[in-house]
């Protein structure tokens, strides 16, 4: 469903975090996204495993966060975007591709700096 709303224009690929990052090198992905809520890893462990074996990619955050203390060290992090857990498919679509054409999205209410 996520994958076909981009109708080509933006490489989309779900998997599993346990095999995300090996999937992801052999794909080439514009996008990451990580749903912290499946791993009981801190989200900065996470964070860098993802950075350090994908390097630049954009990344995107699923969790249950909505406090803008524990959304803003995501984007300090590196993080290019941040979603609660259940986002609709026009957010999480509208989020990627905001991401994918260089911008950031956050919370209203999450002061990033920008």
């Amino acid at each position: 469903m996520i994958v076909d709303a981009f109708e080509g224009k933006v490489h989309v690929r779900i998997l599993p975090p346990n095999e995300g990052s090996r999937y992801a090198l052999e794909s080439n992905p514009n996008v990451c996204i990580i749903d912290l809520a499946g791993d009981d890893k801190p989200s900065h462990t996470l964070v860098q495993k993802v950075k350090n074996e994908l390097g630049d990619i954009p990344i995107i955050v699923l969790h249950i966060y909505s406090s803008p203390e524990l959304i803003r060290p995501l984007y300090e992090m590196g993080v290019s975007g941040y979603l609660n857990s259940e986002p609709t498919r026009k957010n999480l679509t509208q989020a990627i591709e905001k991401i994918c054409a260089g911008g950031l999205w956050f919370p209203a209410g999450v002061d990033i700096g920008k």
